[in-house]
């Protein structure tokens, strides 16, 4: 397996253990875990390209780096907080409601189409 299928099957894993999460009400680790899955979609797309493998997590600038459409880049920059928002108890205090991960999950599959339509 190349490394840009291994980045992408772990970018799948993930937005399905984001669905299952999301699913179960567990809002702030789904949405972790959904930034975590278009992060690991867009690097993969970006190794496809032989565009090197940043070490960053900003969605925004990977959607960017891949030259993704205007559309794609704006609901990658939807993702990124969620990097951060969930995983640290200074910012743990964040709710995120139903209606937050809906719109959360939107942006996922829109990035996933364009991600799915590179590889």
């Amino acid at each position: 397996m190349d490394e840009a299928a291994r980045w992408i099957k772990q970018a799948r894993e993930d937005r399905e253990t984001a669905d299952f999460l999301s699913e179960s009400g567990r809002y702030a680790h789904a949405s972790f875990l959904y930034q975590q899955a278009v992060e690991k979609g867009l690097k993969a797309v970006l190794l496809e390209k032989e565009a090197g493998l940043p070490r960053v997590h900003d969605c925004f600038v990977l959607a960017k780096k891949a030259e993704a459409p205007h559309g794609v880049v704006q609901k990658a920059d939807v993702l990124t907080p969620y990097y951060f928002r969930t995983r640290y108890p200074d910012t743990a205090d964040v709710e995120i409601a139903e209606e937050d991960i809906e719109d959360i999950r939107e942006a996922v599959k829109e990035v996933f189409r364009w991600i799915e339509k590179q590889l």
